[in-house]
Parts: C-alpha cells; sequence; structure tokens
C-alpha cells in the first residue's frame, strides 16, 4: 500500500504529463494558425496568378511534404478545367483539360464536394486490366486527358477552389504512399483552398484590367510597403507572441463574410461584434446555398488565443457540412459540425480528449417559401412579431464531447414581413456593469430589443453598442460579443 507521500508524487507526475499532453496539443494548434497564415500570407502578396499557383503549390511541398499537385482552373465556358499550375512531375501538362463529371477531379468540381482516396492502387490495375483488354480486341482506349501524373499513385485528394460558392477550380494532390492524407490535413488545406481561390479571383480581376492609374499604383506599392515593413517587424521581434495573436487575427478576420456579402444575403440586418481580445472565441457566419440563408452566431470555449483555435476548427466543419456534405437544415449541419468537432479534439487511445467546444444558435431563412429553420446548442433564438417577443430555446447540449448526446432538433417557423430575429452569444447578457456591479441578464435584453424592434436596424445596433457600454461603464469586457439581428 502507498504511503500519503507517494500517492501524492504519483498524483503529481500524472497531472504533469496530463499539461505536457495539453500543451502538445496546444502547440500543433499554433502551427496550424501558423501554417495557414504563412501560406495565406504568400498568396496574397501578389497578384500575378502564376505567381499565386506556384507559391501555394510549393508552400504546400515545403510545408506538408506534399511533392505532387496541381491546380485546374474553370474556363470561360464553365465546362472543363484546365490545368494551370502544376508542381513536382517530369511533364507540366499545362493546358490539359477535365470536362466536368469526369474522373476525380471532374466529379469534384461538378459536384463543388471534397473527395478523398486512400489507396487507389487497385483501381490503377483494373484500368490497366480493362486497358490490355481493348488491346486484345485490336481497339484502343479513348484518352482524351493528358494531365500529370505518378505512375504507382496510391493517394489522392481534391478539393473543390470556392469563392462564396461559385467554383474557380481544383486542387489536386497525390503521392505513391497509401493513406497519406488524414482528416485534419483535409481541414487545414479546406480552409487554405478557399483563401487560394479568393486570391485567384483577385488576381482574375487584376489581370482584366487594362488601365491602372496613379491612386492604384499607389495603393499597390503602400500595401507592398505595408506587407515589407511587418515582415522586418516579425523579424526583428523574432515572431513575438503579440506579433502572433495579431496574425492571428488577420486569419480570423479573413473567415468572415465580407459586409457585402452579408448585406446582399442577409439584407434588413445588423451584426453586433466586440472580442474581447485581438482574437476571438466568437465569430459569425453566412452563407447562401439550396435555396436558403444561413446564418449563424457562435461561442466557443473561452476568448482570446483558445477560443481563436476552436473557432478555426468550428468554422472548417460549418464549410464543410453545407459545402462538401450538402446538409440542408440546421439540425443535420450541428450534426455534422458535432462529429468533425469531437473527431478533431480525440486524442487516441493513449491521450486524454480535449474538451472544448461551442454553443451555436443557426438559422436558414427560405425567403421564397417565407420559411425560418432554427437549432441551437445551449443557445436561443428571439423572435418578434406584432411587439411580442418568442424565445424559442436551443437543445441542452453545446457541440464537442458530451455525455448525453442526442441529434439536435430542427424547428421550423412560418415568417411574415416584418417579423425580427435575433441570435446572440452569452457575452452581451453576461457583462457586469450598471450601478450595483451585477450582470445585464437575459431579461434585461429581452426588454431592450422589445423597446427598440421598430426602429431601422443600423440605429438599433447603435442602441445596442451603446447600451452595453453604457452598462459596462469603467469596468473590463468580460467576454467577446456577437449579436445578430434581421428583419424579414
Amino acid at each position: 500500500m502507498q504511503s500519503p507521500a507517494e500517492e501524492l508524487k504519483n498524483s503529481i507526475v500524472d497531472n504533469q504529463l496530463l499539461i505536457d499532453k495539453l500543451n502538445a496539443d496546444l502547440a500543433r494548434k499554433t502551427q496550424e494558425v501558423h501554417i495557414i497564415q504563412e501560406i495565406s500570407s504568400e498568396i496574397n502578396t501578389t497578384l500575378d496568378l502564376d505567381t499565386i499557383l506556384a507559391k501555394m503549390l510549393s508552400s504546400l511541398d515545403k510545408t506538408f511534404d506534399f511533392k505532387h499537385s496541381m491546380v485546374l482552373l474553370l474556363n470561360e465556358s464553365g465546362e472543363k478545367l484546365n490545368v494551370a499550375a502544376s508542381h513536382g512531375y517530369p511533364e507540366a501538362g499545362i493546358g490539359a483539360e477535365v470536362k466536368l463529371g469526369e474522373g476525380i477531379i471532374g466529379v469534384v468540381a461538378k459536384r463543388k464536394k471534397l473527395m478523398r482516396m486512400g489507396n487507389i492502387g487497385t483501381q490503377m490495375a483494373y484500368l490497366k486490366s480493362v486497358k490490355n483488354q481493348f488491346a486484345v480486341l485490336g481497339k484502343e482506349m479513348q484518352e482524351n486527358l493528358k494531365l500529370p501524373g505518378l505512375p504507382n499513385v496510391q493517394s489522392q485528394v481534391a478539393i473543390p477552389l470556392l469563392a462564396e460558392n461559385r467554383l474557380i477550380g481544383v486542387l489536386a494532390v497525390e503521392s505513391d504512399k497509401s493513406n497519406l492524407f488524414d482528416s485534419r490535413d483535409e481541414l487545414i488545406i479546406t480552409i487554405l483552398a478557399n483563401q487560394a481561390a479568393n486570391a485567384i479571383e483577385k488576381a482574375k480581376a487584376h489581370t482584366g484590367l487594362k488601365h491602372l492609374n496613379e491612386h492604384l499604383e499607389d495603393l499597390v506599392i503602400l500595401r507592398t510597403t505595408e506587407v515589407v515593413a511587418q515582415k522586418e517587424i516579425i523579424e526583428e521581434k523574432n515572431k513575438s507572441i503579440t506579433d502572433s495573436i495579431r496574425y492571428a487575427k488577420r486569419i480570423q478576420d479573413a473567415l468572415l463574410p465580407s459586409i457585402s456579402y452579408a448585406n446582399e444575403n442577409l439584407k434588413d440586418h445588423f451584426i453586433l461584434f466586440k472580442p474581447k481580445d485581438i482574437v476571438s472565441g466568437d465569430f459569425y457566419w453566412v452563407n447562401a446555398k439550396h435555396g436558403k440563408v444561413f446564418f449563424t452566431a457562435i461561442d466557443c470555449t473561452g476568448h482570446g488565443v483558445p477560443g481563436a483555435f476552436v473557432s478555426i476548427v468550428a468554422h472548417g466543419n460549418l464549410q464543410r457540412s453545407l459545402v462538401i456534405f450538402g446538409l440542408k437544415t440546421p439540425a443535420e449541419i450541428l450534426d455534422k459540425v458535432n462529429e468533425g468537432v469531437v473527431e478533431m479534439f480525440s486524442k487516441g487511445e493513449h491521450g486524454t480528449d480535449i474538451k472544448d467546444g461551442m454553443d451555436i444558435a443557426l438559422c436558414a431563412i427560405d425567403r421564397e417559401n417565407m420559411k425560418l429553420e432554427f437549432s441551437g446548442a445551449n443557445n436561443p433564438l428571439y423572435f418578434i412579431r406584432n411587439g411580442i417577443l418568442t424565445e424559442t430555446k436551443g437543445d441542452k447540449q453545446p457541440i464537442g464531447h458530451y455525455i448525453s448526446r442526442k441529434n439536435f432538433t430542427n424547428h421550423i417557423f412560418d415568417l411574415q414581413k416584418g417579423d425580427l430575429v435575433y441570435i446572440f452569444s452569452d457575452g452581451f447578457a453576461d457583462q457586469f456593469g450598471g450601478p450595483k456591479g451585477k450582470k445585464f441578464k437575459y431579461a434585461q435584453l429581452k426588454e431592450l430589443l422589445l423597446a427598440i424592434h421598430e426602429k431601422p436596424m443600423k440605429e438599433q445596433k447603435n442602441i445596442l453598442e451603446n447600451s452595453f457600454e453604457e452598462w459596462k461603464g469603467s469596468q473590463e469586457q468580460i467576454d467577446d460579443i456577437c449579436l445578430i439581428g434581421v428583419r424579414i
């Protein structure tokens, strides 16, 4: 039997092992953020299309050791893809074409969904057998494509390049090793593919401009100077923690929907977004697909850097659920996001599961049929019609590890013109302040929304922001804030 001293010593050792494992996981997450930042920075420092593609593929080789890759871009007809850049092949294959729906690359382009194959040696052997049979019959198997390719390819992944759900092209990576690509690689490359698609769109627009005026030239020079200055600061400070956080914010900001995209799809709305720190554990997401506009307010575990790490995981799983898996209801999307988050935060059989997660309120508006769908992970929906506020609670479970897990509930409402929908994180209601230093609370938030709901959405946002600042006073903001209002 162990003495109390021995038990204490063993407990300390066990705790230190757990801390080491958590630190290792945090280091991995930090590395993933740096990977995204470095490659995104590489492809966004130029408007030349060839340079963007070359840097992207060489960065995949340098960072992930993916030796063989190519980018195919959609042509003007929208019916074919053409090889625009390749890396690691004896023959570049520039100009080779693939029709939408043909082969793995063509299918990925047509469906706008990622495909991954881990051991395709048997398929290649089958194809060779079919060719031999054609040869015996005195025929030749028609092969229109002269794509770059490995003779003994074993693993392949193809990711659609999408800019606001519009197909730009396909990124294809292959290897002579079996099962080279895993889900973590898939998530990071998917985020980078989205960044690359936006960079490619900008490069195409730039290429189409024949005359640049002096003002635009000054802006380009200024931007180049800023990038060079930032690079020198990073090198001088040896990538200090503060600079790393600031770069992480740039990445996080890039994941948020643009103002123009939100205005186009949410119409009459406001988004009140106030991070507590430089980077945020709260964020919002908007995506139009399947005849609906999906929007969500997400509250990830913690705030600052830890919350920001989790928000990147959340964003990638939301995009995959809607764009890659093609799910159509908020509840289905939350179930798939939960599956991806649990998988991402699983440490394996000899480790400890990470308990990070998030609370979400996810809505989908179908304006053609005047329907609203809602599903929530802990967070509710406020709905105002004719001066009456109705609260629909989310399911009492988070996204992430949870013992009594069940499928999320999909609530459906009929809409009328003038209805108002509000979703939010808990940062506003939990803020301490006022004359007695107490929480703002949800009851007071409901009263405030009812008092201002008839005002224009922009004015509502200003009132909410001023009310928050007045309540907070000199006290510190305790959490990130995300509050979205939409008028039908």
